[in-house]
């Protein structure tokens, strides 16, 4: 017997290989020791692999990494990195009881993390949503289900390791926090919070009378309701999203954020003082404005952002909703179509003032083309457009997007549509021959990306849609199939919040019959 063949000795299989030279034997490469993976690399897949944390999903495949072998155990469970960022989401379920409740959170799951985690900062996104629009589901969900206000309790206990938070939910919810003076973590850099629903958080009437001081590190704060004696450090701050009672307190806010380089103004009320204080104003690091259309309608005269590329003209989304910017303060709503005159002069000053050429141009407010129609001729020098279709105005607009001479935004690079829902489908499938020629002549004039999305919040709304494949039965989608097949352009349609592929159909269609 050869004495690799010996019993107890280990051998390498091996094959032969023939070349120029004759057969050679080398080493089967597939039955050799694996290579040692560096723990760094390790735990970055391992980031991938959970990176949905606490949902099920991501603790049972945590489970089974944790099975493969002794050093991917101990490697993932004494890695605190891995389990600090969190999702946790809470959605009604329309089954006609109101009140049953979708989780993607474990709260058991919660609780390992939290305990992993420590004492990394962490990264925390909490959200409760609905997928209908009907109102009484809006007061029957927070209430229906005792895990949403033990995972808040919990992530309220760790505050002090609060680094990146967004708190998105209902006023019930939101109300839980009670007050924001406890957020005085010295690595929290970005707070979101955003009530949904008619009425503003709980906690708003009874909110404590003194200042309430942020944590000094704070970089990006976005909230969309009014409190009262709020006072972060504003000059340490880089992003502002905000709603204000009136004029006066938006620009002495302003004011003091000289360091701020993206600004959304959700909400400006219509109130005003006469005195001192309302005059011009130059933010020299702003380079990105988004402005609803009160905002822009009520801002002061007389703002100068010299260093502003990207220009968008939001509409508030129902995590924004105007009225929840009432407080003891704020009495009346914003009014629902402010001046769009008005608006369309303060954006024009703007421009004018600053003396910028914006290279993005995002317009989703309503009625789009009627609205700014002194500031389109401001922003054509814009290489990125999105643009909201609207479908009293989107047929008169989208004629000029093909016949406007000189053309409209002539060096558009990327362009942007987007329709919601209260659009009927008769409209917007009136309206897919015109966005085909729009591409078309775009294209050529080189553009290399376009996008169409149509979509809603609400499921219900959803279902009065037309189906997909109507729409990926057009003529505008097999010519977006027909052009992505270029090396320099992309187009992308997709419809409802699940981002249903319009064009994947459309390819579907011209597979071979079998």
């Amino acid at each position: 017997m050869s004495p690799q063949n010996k019993k107890g000795t280990r051998t390498s299989p091996r094959s032969t290989a023939k070349t120029s030279r004759g057969p050679v034997t080398v080493p089967n490469e597939a039955a050799q020791a694996p290579v040692a993976v560096p723990n760094e690399i390790l735990a970055r897949i391992f980031s991938f692999a959970v990176d949905d944390l606490p949902s099920e999903s991501s603790m049972q495949t945590a489970m089974y990494i944790g099975k493969t072998c002794k050093r991917w155990r101990t490697l993932l469970y004494s890695t605190p990195s891995l389990w600090s960022r969190l999702s946790l989401e809470f959605v009604d379920i329309d089954d006609g009881t109101m009140d049953g409740v979708q989780k993607t959170t474990s709260v058991r799951g919660l609780r390992k993390c939290l305990a992993l985690s420590h004492p990394m900062p962490l990264y925390i996104k909490f959200c409760v949503r609905y997928s209908t629009s009907d109102m009484i589901i809006y007061s029957r969900l927070a209430h229906c289900d005792p895990d949403i206000q033990i995972a808040m309790y919990m992530l309220l206990a760790q505050s002090s390791r609060w680094k990146q938070v967004s708190f998105v939910g209902t006023t019930y919810t939101i109300g839980l926090l009670h007050s924001l003076r406890h957020l005085k973590s010295q690595v929290l850099e970005s707070l979101t919070i955003r009530a949904l629903g008619n009425t503003p958080p709980t906690y708003s009437t009874y909110f404590d009378s003194g200042p309430i001081d942020l944590a000094s590190r704070l970089k990006c704060l976005d909230i969309n309701f009014y409190i009262p004696n709020l006072r972060p450090n504003w000059s340490c701050l880089k992003s502002l999203s905000m709603g204000f009672k009136d004029v006066d307190s938006c620009r002495q806010v302003l004011a003091k954020s000289s360091n701020l380089e993206t600004l959304t103004i959700t909400h400006i009320g219509s109130e005003t003082k006469e005195g001192p204080g309302i005059g011009g104003l130059i933010m020299p690091n702003v380079r990105e404005l988004n402005l609803s259309a009160c905002a822009a309608c009520h801002l002061f005269d007389g703002l100068k952002v010299p260093s502003l590329v990207n220009l968008g003209l939001i509409q508030p989304s129902d995590e924004q909703l105007h009225n929840a910017h009432q407080s003891r303060e704020i009495r009346q709503e914003c009014p629902e179509y402010p001046s769009p005159s008005d608006a369309d002069k303060r954006i024009v000053g703007i421009l004018e003032n600053s003396g910028v050429q914006v290279k993005n141009f995002n317009a989703a407010w309503y009625s789009v083309p009627s609205s700014i129609s002194s500031t389109l001729p401001l922003v054509q020098d814009a290489s990125v457009v999105s643009l909201r279709l609207d479908s009293e105005v989107e047929m008169i607009f989208l004629d000029k997007l093909v016949h406007a001479k000189p053309p409209l935004f002539p060096a558009v690079q990327e362009l942007h549509l987007f329709s919601d829902m209260i659009t009927g489908p008769e409209a917007f499938l009136a309206s897919l021959g015109m966005i085909e020629e729009i591409v078309r002549t775009r294209r050529a004039a080189g553009l290399r990306k376009f996008t169409l999305s149509r979509d809603t919040e609400w499921e219900d709304e959803l279902e009065q849609d037309l189906p997909a494949f109507i729409y990926a039965s057009s003529s505008l989608a097999q010519t977006l199939c027909q052009m992505n097949k270029a090396q320099d352009f992309e187009a992308q349609w997709t419809l409802g919040p699940m981002n249903e592929d319009i064009l994947a159909y459309a390819a579907a269609f011209k597979a071979p019959l079998v």
